[in-house]
């Protein structure tokens, strides 16, 4: 008995693109029936991400697919299916594309192709060398592409990670020459301090849509462009200037500030302070980006700012910390940018979740006195110890549990490495302390409901 289009619809479901390409040598209702675009559109090539496309799969999905939920296109897949690419019937939902400089008229062509199949809402371009000098050939090829991107009709997201240096600004007649496209971008990320030319029309003509926008450059009035975004709740920027006027935006909840000092950025610190103070009283979530390390008592001293205003507390529920280029600080040192925060945690009565960035000082642990941060049920932190699992099984890691009984301390492990077994791990075979990935220690009994996920490593403290 034949199974029903709908059930057998629902099985092909589940088929990688290769599977279901290889059911077409079925019969010719299965050839048919796996060629469904339903089946397609929740599809991605590769399956998973990072994963090395094959070329002779990617011809046969861009020859026969009627369309697919992500294409990941990178320097190889050039090579074997550029002509394809430029010419397929496959109508793609989301397009990363991985290109090097010389390649940069074939990303155009590919973004015009699927731009007129009509399904494309997502782009991500990631150029690999224009860290390199480049002629002027190859700047007018990426101003291209970059304009190209700007007129794409229907886009819900774009992220660029260019590292280009600054292409000339328009000028306020060539903006006006612009013919805008109707408003539909969500998301907006640049990833490197270039400037698009055409960064400006993107939050000018989105502005009634954006919801996350992230700007590695410090941009000519951004600030106003943005403080015109009704529905604009997640912001990351470096310091920028006139940042007051954000405090328009009447949805933001997310801010994360690249803190990143130059002769130029130091002049706008006053305005930053007076900013942060007053934002923090109304933000869910904040990150303090101390991009390339900046132990400065300048850069640090912002960190005072986190007490809100005279009258008003911060009402964070999340504060995070990222130390150098974006990630955490490595070892168990403690990190220098956090030696103002101690002073600051009484006025974040909100706070349920804190992200040090590295690790803490022995006087930041000592202030964690159960009074200040009542609602903390998550601290992110390394271990103030040359291994983890010596300190989660020391005094500190049980008195900081036994003053907060909700809490849950997330350790990274890149103070510990698996071929070096310290005294104390060769001795405790209690627990294996991971290389890589968190460990989280917890003192609430083992079955109880806690709402905080756990680390698969996870180490229950006895406080009692």
């Amino acid at each position: 008995m034949e199974l029903p289009d709908d059930v057998l619809l629902l099985i092909l479901g589940f088929l990688s693109p290769g599977q279901l390409l290889q059911c077409r040598a079925v019969c010719r209702r299965w050839s048919h029936m796996a060629l469904q675009p339903s089946l397609w559109r929740d599809k991605a090539l590769p399956s998973k991400r990072w994963e090395t496309v094959d070329p002779k799969l990617a011809s046969a999905v861009l020859r026969l697919a009627p369309c697919l939920g992500r294409l990941e296109v990178s320097s190889s897949m050039h090579d074997k299916s550029g002509r394809l690419l430029t010419r397929t019937h496959c109508a793609v939902s989301e397009l990363k594309f991985f290109f090097y400089a010389q390649e940069t008229s074939l990303a155009a062509q590919v973004l015009a192709r699927q731009a007129s199949l009509g399904s494309l809402k997502r782009v991500r371009f990631c150029v690999s060398d224009f860290c390199k000098p480049i002629n002027e050939s190859f700047q007018r090829k990426l101003r291209a592409l970059l304009h190209q991107i700007l007129n794409t009709h229907g886009l819900e997201y774009i992220s660029l990670n260019l590292c280009e240096p600054e292409l000339p600004a328009l000028s306020s007649s060539d903006e006006a020459r612009e013919v805008p496209v109707p408003a539909s971008l969500r998301r907006l990320k640049y990833f490197h301090p270039y400037l698009d030319p055409y960064l400006p029309l993107h939050l000018k003509w989105h502005a009634a849509t954006l919801e996350d926008v992230s700007l590695a450059p410090a941009v000519p009035r951004a600030a106003f462009l943005l403080s015109s975004m009704p529905r604009l709740r997640r912001l990351q920027c470096t310091l920028q200037e006139d940042m007051e006027v954000l405090l328009q935006c009447p949805s933001l909840e997310t801010f994360h500030l690249m803190i990143y000092l130059t002769d130029k950025s130091r002049l706008l610190l006053p305005q930053v302070r007076a900013f942060l103070k007053k934002v923090v009283t109304r933000l869910d979530n904040l990150v303090l980006d101390f991009w390339g390390g900046d132990e400065s008592d300048e850069a640090t001293d912002l960190v005072l700012c986190l007490e809100g205003t005279e009258t008003t507390p911060a009402a964070l529920r999340t504060l995070k910390f990222l130390i150098s280029d974006g990630c955490h600080a490595f070892g168990p040192d403690p990190t220098v940018q956090l030696r103002r925060l101690g002073a600051v945690l009484h006025r974040l009565p909100n706070l349920t979740s804190l992200d040090l960035g590295g690790a803490p000082t022995r006087v930041l642990l000592e202030a964690l006195d159960g009074t200040v941060l009542p609602d903390l049920v998550e601290l992110t932190m390394n271990a103030p110890w040359e291994c983890p699992h010596d300190w989660a099984h020391g005094w500190q890691a049980r008195a900081l549990m036994r003053r907060y009984r909700r809490l849950h301390v997330h350790i990274h492990p890149m103070v510990h490495q698996e071929y070096e077994v310290c005294e104390y791990c060769r001795k405790h075979k209690c627990h294996k302390i991971p290389e890589f990935g968190r460990c989280t220690l917890f003192s609430h009994s083992k079955g109880a409901r806690c709402d905080v996920k756990h680390e698969k490593c996870e180490i229950a403290v006895i406080v009692s």
